[in-house]
């Protein structure tokens, strides 16, 4: 293993823009030293990439792949305002990078996307800066195809420790991308605010399948979607939960996200940690089972804004947390509200329920109720059963005046 330094701004495979005119070879670790390196060889493979003063290299200059083709190396940005690896293809075009990637301490990224299609090979990594500029791992604003990972193996999404978005470990903010993630994980970083996976380009069509949204000691979101999508589904294999002191996943935009959780939505430690918080007008409909954990007073399930959350299952109270909560004007329907089993004494407090519904003028419609164990209450607040919502629609539709159900 060696390390190359740029010597003149050229192509990669010319003798003349490498020190000693050796040109990187497998293993190899290669710094641009401040010179812009063209990658005109459509299959490169080397240890490392980077920007930064690795080897005495002054900072900056980055690598521009022109042609597409395929980069595996790991990459990493470094102190100045250039992005590591350019990629600005044309419509059709399409560029493969495989590897861990990490953004600068200054507003450098690891990965910039700006044109063509780009594909983030199987097992890799993102993890976002340490700056205060746009220092994600990737950023996109192409309108293309973005694919990170492979079903059989996905890649990890993680923010990094600066406290601003574009410290994202992915950063896709163009309009009309087609975005198509396999994550392991993606979670906020332990050790700083930024977002870990930040949507904010008008009408991307977006398919996540995660195995987890989240660590339970994460400071920052894990999931933000900031912009009207035309098209979103999340399918999770495990659970979705609220950080340290950061959302799971926060909808901040209008449109409709389907979201599919076989294990749980749990709420985090403290501050802002729903695991998930809808905050604005649009509709999050989501299948799987809501929990409050046992020690947190966090809502597991909010819906802030004036949009809707509809919850096909459970939603089940903590001892000292609300399962699902409707805290604005929007509307509410869970299947089924289950109290929790703590009583006066022990470990939990009696009254805390499962659903509630907080606000004047909100909508919040429970299809079955289950009381705890010890007989508690699992619902609080102007509730509404939803064979109240269906006669109502009956009455509309069909001009009746009155509608009998047998509630079971």
């Amino acid at each position: 293993m060696a390390t190359i330094l740029a010597a003149n701004t050229g192509n990669w495979s010319a003798t003349g823009t490498w020190t000693g005119g050796v040109v990187p070879v497998a293993g190899d670790i290669v710094v641009a030293n401040g010179k812009t390196v063209t990658i005109d060889t459509l299959n490169v493979t080397v240890a490392e990439v980077r920007n930064d003063t690795t080897g005495g290299a002054s900072a900056g200059g980055y690598f521009n792949m022109v042609s597409g083709g395929s980069l595996t190396a790991n990459v990493y940005a470094g102190s100045t305002v250039n992005s590591c690896v350019l990629w600005a293809g044309t419509a059709g075009q399409t560029a493969t990078i495989t590897g861990n990637f990490f953004g600068g301490s200054s507003s450098g990224s690891a990965i910039s996307w700006t044109g063509g299609n780009l594909t983030i090979g199987g097992g890799s990594q993102t993890t976002g800066g340490t700056g205060t500029g746009s220092c994600s791992g990737i950023v996109g604003g192409s309108s293309g195809t973005f694919l990170f990972g492979t079903a059989g193996n996905p890649g990890t999404i993680t923010g990094g420790t600066s406290s601003q978005a574009t410290a994202a470990g992915l950063y896709l903010n163009g309009t009309n991308q087609n975005i198509t993630i396999y994550a392991a994980l993606i979670t906020g970083n332990s050790s700083g605010g930024a977002n870990a996976f930040y949507l904010g380009g008008a009408s991307q069509i977006v398919s996540i399948t995660a195995g987890a949204i989240q660590n339970a000691n994460a400071t920052g979101l894990a999931l933000n979607i900031a912009a009207p999508l035309a098209s979103f589904n999340c399918t999770v294999s495990g659970n979705i939960q609220g950080g340290a002191s950061a959302y799971g996943i926060q909808v901040a935009a209008t449109g409709t996200y389907a979201i599919v959780v076989a294990g749980n939505i749990i709420n985090g430690a403290s501050g802002n940690s729903n695991g998930i918080i809808n905050t604005a007008a649009g509709t999050v409909n989501v299948t799987g089972n809501v929990i409050s954990s046992v020690t947190s007073s966090i809502i597991a399930l909010a819906n802030s804004g004036t949009g809707t959350i509809n919850l096909t299952g459970s939603a089940t109270a903590g001892n000292t947390g609300i399962g699902a909560q409707n805290t604005s004007t929007g509307i509410l329907r869970v299947t089924r509200a289950i109290g929790n089993g703590y009583g006066v004494g022990s470990v939990g407090i009696s009254n805390v329920v499962a659903v509630n519904s907080a606000a004047q003028g909100s909508l919040t419609y429970v299809e079955q109720l289950q009381f705890g164990s010890l007989g508690n209450t699992p619902v609080s607040g102007p509730i509404r059963l939803r064979s109240e919502e269906h006669t109502s629609e009956l009455q509309s539709r069909f001009g009746i005046s009155y509608a009998v159900f047998c509630l079971k």
